[in-house]
């Protein structure tokens, strides 16, 4: 059997710190189901996080009906480290129920559960198998993040690095993907600036991700999406978020 298959890792939303509670930090979920959800049919759902209350995975289950979640009491107490092992183990999930089920995924998209989708997202006419789709900041002279430029050569700075908010590939491509946590030791003698994103850029440089990214989705220029909402001032989204939430 082949199916496509959609893994969470990190906080759940409402549990991200960094956001405040400027807004409603339940939007996501909204829009994860109407434009993902309902148009994919073929769609497993797999859920790693930690830290979440019984209400919160209750309520997570509910909307997005995962094959399997594991809400840990603890992971680490540094960020990259905690984000690339719940990749790792959203994966591992995936690769198990995959094995058990006698199922094949074509396509997998790892994912953040905070995106806010405003287009529906299909995985069968989206994402080509065979390359390594990841996002990006944004582009353009008046853009804030223009000096983020995804060929700038290695510098030890956060300006070389990849979003970490989703990525799409096949199957394989995303094992390679995942066992960024199983090099962090290596990576931390290598890479002066141990952030999230410049490890991630660093492992798809160090294995052949790199050479198969064509399809570079800038943020709000190629595909309206939205990893920050609850931080935004730009009214034509929260007009969005008011009217689809």
């Amino acid at each position: 059997m082949t199916k496509n298959a959609l893994l969470f890792y990190g906080h759940l939303p409402q549990n991200c710190k960094k956001y405040g509670s400027q807004y409603n930090q339940y939007y996501s979920y909204g829009h994860w189901k109407q434009f993902v959800l309902n148009e994919n049919d073929n769609l497993d759902v797999f859920i790693h996080t930690w830290h979440a209350s019984e209400d919160q995975i209750d309520n997570v289950k509910a909307i997005f009906d995962p094959k399997n979640i594991k809400n840990d009491v603890y992971v680490h107490d540094d960020a990259p480290r905690s984000s690339c092992l719940s990749m790792k183990i959203a994966n591992d999930m995936c690769n198990e129920y995959a094995k058990t089920h006698d199922i094949t995924y074509e396509k997998v998209m790892i994912c953040r559960m905070d995106v806010v989708w405003f287009i529906p997202v299909c995985f069968d006419t989206m994402f080509d198998a065979s390359k390594f789709t990841v996002s990006y900041w944004g582009s353009g002279k008046n853009d804030e993040n223009a000096n983020r430029d995804f060929n700038r050569p290695y510098d030890n700075s956060p300006y070389y690095g990849t979003h970490d908010i989703f990525f799409v590939s096949n199957k394989e491509n995303m094992d390679v993907l995942c066992s960024i946590y199983d090099c962090l030791d290596k990576y931390e003698k290598d890479v002066t600036c141990f952030v999230r994103h410049t490890l991630l850029r660093w492992h798809m440089k160090q294995t052949h991700l790199e050479s198969i990214v064509d399809f570079k989705i800038f943020i709000n220029n190629d595909m309206e999406i939205e990893s920050r909402i609850y931080m935004t001032n730009n009214q034509n989204l929260l007009n969005k978020l008011k009217y689809l939430s």
